[in-house]
């Protein structure tokens, strides 16, 4: 074969590589990218960086590369054909930096350029990449909720489901702080990125509770709950009936924090039925518990109510520490169903206290147990921690001599040793 025969298989063979990456990714003009739905208020779009800014209207279709701000009072969600969604507070304004979604792979890129949102991101396959940025920060994500925030020159992130992957990178130059490297930010944690975390690091801290009854946190969070007990609805419809795309109950109205009541339906209509037509034959259950037509069909009782946590087993706690807790419904096919926002929490031995619903924050030496219960249908559910709480031990004095360092507080937090306490220059 000559070398010319050569060059020229080789040559079709890349031009064939570059038209299958460039149709795995692109989308043909006019397609829409994602959808948007005004909330309230007034929020403007500019489609594409060429066009003039437009109010948007009630629901429009938005494009890769496209602007979108709230003014103040607006509010709007941003849909995507994944199943994710990003929702934007009041003088928010992002953009649509990626947005390339397939049958085979999807990648997504929203910066947030100034304000605070909300991304409910679904789980995602290896190949999918979903991120957030901002102009100090990269927020790598593969199935959560969490709320951004960028105040120049600050991020904060507030992770409360799932994993999220956070980078430092340079405001100006845009590169990534590779000595900083990604740190993982678990659920219940929060992390703030100024121009200090160079310095400092990225260090991830337990989510307060004034960050959790934050009016804009508080909003998404009971949202999220109303979509997932839609989906759960939905799901547990396709395994007892068989099927699926059907439209999906309206969820009961009940408060989130009921604990008991939101399990129990309403007495079952009565129907008249004619003589001639025949009994129909219902699932043979008590009418408390038989769904009325038209609501959605509940769960199975769970066999069993779990506690799980973000620290490990042999923690030893100090008054004034605080930790997280999440409850967990556990049925006999191995579903779990979230139940932190519905069981009752409790502190044994006076400990501490309850702040909210799984965080317990602590008072006083002495051991004890973390305890969730829950009624349903009847049966009392409870699961506990044991928790130890000690003394707050004060540093010794320092050795006579070479006048040591003192190292920062998180770092002692045990032992009365010379050694954990200070750091000798060498």
């Amino acid at each position: 074969m000559s070398s010319r025969t050569i060059f020229a298989i080789v040559a079709v063979l890349l031009v064939a590589a570059g038209i299958g990456a460039y149709f795995l990714f692109q989308k043909p003009a006019g397609v829409s990218a994602a959808e948007l739905e005004v909330l309230q208020g007034e929020v403007e779009v500019q489609p594409t960086p060429q066009a003039r800014s437009l109010v948007a209207s009630a629901a429009m279709s938005l494009s890769a590369t496209a602007r979108i701000k709230t003014k103040a009072g607006g509010k709007a969600v941003v849909r995507f054909k994944s199943g994710s969604l990003i929702r934007l507070d009041e003088n928010t304004e992002i953009v649509l930096a990626e947005v390339a979604e397939t049958a085979r792979a999807s990648r997504i890129q929203v910066n947030l350029e100034t304000g605070q949102a909300w991304a409910r991101v679904k789980q995602l396959l290896e190949t999918d990449s979903f991120s957030v940025t901002t102009p100090n920060t990269v927020a790598h994500v593969r199935g959560t909720a969490f709320n951004a925030r960028y105040e120049a020159p600050t991020t904060t992130l507030l992770i409360w489901k799932g994993v999220v992957g956070v980078a430092f990178r340079d405001p100006v130059t845009k590169q990534i702080n590779t000595r900083l490297g990604e740190v993982r930010v678990g659920e219940r944690k929060s992390v703030r990125l100024d121009p200090e975390t160079p310095a400092v690091g990225i260090r991830p801290v337990d989510v307060t509770v004034e960050e959790v009854e934050d009016p804009w946190v508080a909003s998404n969070r009971a949202q999220d709950r109303k979509v997932d007990a839609s989906q759960g609805v939905r799901e547990e419809q396709e395994q007892v009936f068989g099927i699926s795309g059907q439209a999906t109950p309206t969820p009961p109205t009940t408060p989130a924090e009921d604990q008991v009541e939101k399990f129990k339906l309403s007495p079952t209509p009565k129907v008249e039925l004619q003589a001639h037509e025949p009994e129909p034959s219902p699932p043979k259950t008590t009418t408390s518990s038989k769904p009325d037509v038209g609501l959605p069909v509940l769960p199975a009782v769970p066999d069993a109510l779990e506690i799980t946590h973000d620290f490990p087993e042999d923690t030893v706690f100090f008054p004034g520490d605080s930790a997280n807790f999440s409850a967990w419904l556990v049925f006999s096919d191995r579903r779990r169903e979230g139940a932190t926002d519905r069981v009752q929490w409790a502190v044994s031995s006076a400990l501490g206290t309850i702040t909210k619903e799984g965080f317990a924050k602590f008072n006083r030496a002495g051991t004890g147990a973390v305890t969730a219960s829950i009624v349903i249908e009847g049966k009392i559910m409870r699961a506990s921690h044991a928790v130890t709480v000690k003394a707050v031990i004060q540093p010794p004095p320092p050795p006579k001599g070479e006048p040591p360092t003192a190292l920062p507080p998180e770092q002692y937090p045990g032992p009365d040793t010379y050694d954990q306490f200070y750091q000798y220059p060498r």
